[in-house]
């Protein structure tokens, strides 16, 4: 039999579900609408370590790892879809990052972080090249066009895609700026050619966590061209929501370079940081320069 103990205010208020059995500690508001649960349970798998030692990928239905700390050693972690940790620590040259676009479907990376996201020196959280695909890239249907926002026409001739900044263009026309400084939400598009294949536009981060410790990188970088009169993709989005903010490390939301003698860089991406308590954190090194061209 489980005993559920209910806590009521001086005007009788329910304020508290507490059952000792199960460990389940529930409070709620003026409306008895809930605010918050906690159970040991979740509390003992919150701070028991789980270490990854092996490139891993967890899908966007796969929530078995959801509400635990991990730590991923040296590998490559891919997350798809929205997934909440305890803590993560990325450590030894860890990588996390998202699933490419394709022709049909948008990679991007939302993550919660209830405790603290640690990412070393030797560690990053990239997903450069990640967006939107660029001219003669795999399953790219334009051909030596880029695709950009709806998986549409994007730039063309032999441009760089825009994002937040719009694309470098030599005889061509780079596709429109697009999305929301404050709130960026979107992957970044892809350049074109007339050549070898265009690089991708960057990916899309979303974190919101407790504390960052941030010596390490963060990267939405556009992909650059390959070789012949090939543009680069714009950076990617990236927005961050964190209470305290610390460390050495860098943001970026770069446009791809150019290449060749006609290649053009890719447009900047677009980058969000709010934070409660920055002090000491370099915001110089929160970047999203277009991409050069040659």
């Amino acid at each position: 039999m489980q005993a559920t103990t209910f806590s009521y205010d001086s005007v009788g208020n329910l304020v508290a579900a507490i059952n000792p059995v199960i460990g389940v500690f529930n409070q709620y508001d003026l409306a008895n609408r809930l605010i918050s649960s906690t159970s040991s349970t979740e509390e003992a798998v919150a701070g028991t370590v789980t270490q990854i030692n092996a490139d891993t990928t967890i899908g966007e239905n796969n929530f078995e790892s959801d509400g635990r700390t991990l730590q991923v050693n040296g590998r490559t972690i891919t997350v798809n879809g929205s997934h909440t940790f305890a803590n993560l620590i990325l450590a030894n040259g860890a990588r996390l990052t998202h699933s490419p676009t394709t022709a049909t479907k948008v990679g991007r990376l939302d993550i919660t972080v209830s405790g603290t996201l640690t990412v070393d020196a030797t560690s990053r959280i990239d997903v450069t090249g990640r967006g939107f695909l660029g001219g003669r890239q795999p399953g790219n249907p334009f051909f030596n066009d880029g695709t950009t926002v709806g998986f549409q026409r994007g730039s063309t001739g032999i441009a760089g895609g825009s994002y937040g900044g719009l694309g470098g263009a030599f005889l061509a026309s780079p596709n429109p700026v697009y999305g929301d400084f404050r709130n960026p939400n979107d992957i970044g598009s892809g350049g074109s050619t007339d050549g070898t294949p265009a690089g991708n536009g960057g990916g899309l981060i979303r974190i919101v966590a407790q504390t960052i410790q941030l010596d390490g990188l963060i990267k939405a970088d556009g992909g650059n061209g390959n070789c012949c009169s090939a543009s680069g993709g714009s950076g990617g989005g990236i927005r961050v929501d964190v209470g305290t903010l610390r460390g050495t490390g860098q943001l970026s939301a770069n446009g791809g370079s150019g290449q060749n003698s006609n290649g053009s860089g890719g447009g900047g991406g677009r980058v969000a940081v709010y934070y409660q308590d920055a002090v000491g954190f370099d915001f110089s090194k929160v970047i999203a320069p277009g991409g050069t061209s040659p």
